[in-house]
């Protein structure tokens, strides 16, 4: 998974609500599996996924469901590594 920087005008906002979606999803799978390092470049890629629309409105929504998916998988994760330890 490569970061993406998006183009999250009004006409892409699903889009890029898609593409932190489709990162969290890959995430959570690998996390599933056991795949930690997947795990990581895909919330690497969700910290780096970054809208480029400078219209406020659109920006905050995109940044509030990237941040609502990075804290939750880290979350996710730290829960993990303390089960396995």
């Amino acid at each position: 998974m490569t970061p993406a920087r998006l183009d999250a005008d009004d006409a892409n906002t699903t889009y890029a609500l898609f593409a932190i979606f489709d990162h969290a999803w890959s995430a959570r799978v690998a996390l599933r599996d056991g795949d930690h390092d997947g795990a990581r470049a895909a919330i690497f890629a969700l910290v780096l996924l970054e809208p480029s629309s400078s219209e406020k409105r659109v920006r905050a929504r995109v940044e509030e469901a990237r941040r609502k998916a990075v804290v939750e998988l880290s979350e996710q994760f730290g829960a993990l590594f303390r089960r396995a330890a």
